[in-house]
């Protein structure tokens, strides 16, 4: 098992694409906050303009809380895009023949699968914690915060930050059983987008599912969370206790089932 984590994780780390997501990981959020400073400077001329006075301005200008808070969001452009890399590794390891090859040298197939699961895991979180740290720091040069920055509010970041690695641990499961079921990479990718948004959108269905309820289905709290966050206007968390809890405990079960289903489909595949 070691040896093939250590196999696995250089495999990735060797890859150019890799270096290429990362620094994109990285560089996006500059690119946001540098867009984003530039409108804000347009939304103060025009409100000065208007009111003849910058009093009551920050309710206009967007904030570096707004993408903050939803920088750990599956829904974002950049969160959508984290699963479908991990997905990539996996079917080339499949269409290359090294899953095929170390199957031959005796490896287990359990120790395989969990390999590639704990690789695809490992290196969404890795992206995303890199695309997080470059958001924080650049949106809060850029851009005024919002709110005041309490104990409060750094209890919900932190909350908001748990949350989001937990979504993509589940994230990593479910790419990883796409990847294991289809072994190629148009339909990993298609389902993987597909699975995500519907999960996330599934939050708009509790005008007939009371959230009770609905918020047991994976990343539907992750909308709630991002949504009631960037409602608020001060340092209140704004967050429902048991849906977020909930929210939490639904990644982990069906990242579990999800998890058991890949591997059993993977267990009577035959690699050619």
């Amino acid at each position: 098992m070691k040896d093939l984590l250590k196999a696995d994780f250089y495999r990735i780390l060797k890859s150019k694409l890799t270096l290429i997501v990362f620094i994109i990981g990285f560089a996006l959020p500059i690119l946001i906050a540098l867009l984003i400073f530039g409108i804000n400077k347009l939304l103060i001329s025009e409100f000065f303009a208007m009111y003849d006075t910058t009093e009551g301005v920050e309710n206009v200008v967007l904030t570096s809380r707004q993408f903050i808070v939803s920088a750990l969001s599956p829904m974002q452009n950049f969160g959508i895009a984290v699963p479908i890399f991990s997905g990539i590794f996996i079917c080339q390891d499949m269409m290359t023949g090294s899953m095929r090859n170390k199957l031959i040298y005796g490896h287990k197939r359990s120790d395989v699968y969990t390999s590639h699961l704990i690789v695809s895991i490992v290196f969404n979180i890795s992206l995303i914690f890199v695309y997080f740290l470059s958001t924080v720091l650049f949106t809060s040069l850029f851009l005024p915060y919002g709110v005041e920055f309490n104990t409060n509010e750094f209890k919900f970041l932190l909350l908001v930050f748990i949350y989001g690695i937990i979504c993509y641990v589940f994230i990593g499961t479910l790419s990883t059983m796409f990847a294991f079921l289809f072994r190629n990479l148009a339909p990993t990718i298609i389902f993987t987008i597909v699975s995500l948004y519907g999960l996330s959108l599934a939050v708009f269905f509790n005008i007939i599912i009371d959230m009770d309820y609905l918020c047991w289905v994976p990343l539907v709290s992750s909308t709630e969370v991002t949504t009631s966050a960037l409602s608020v206007a001060s340092g209140e968390m704004g967050l429902n206790t048991y849906h977020y809890l909930a929210g939490i405990g639904s990644c982990i079960i069906f990242g579990m089932l999800f998890s058991f289903l890949g591997f059993l489909r993977f267990k009577k595949c035959d690699l050619k």
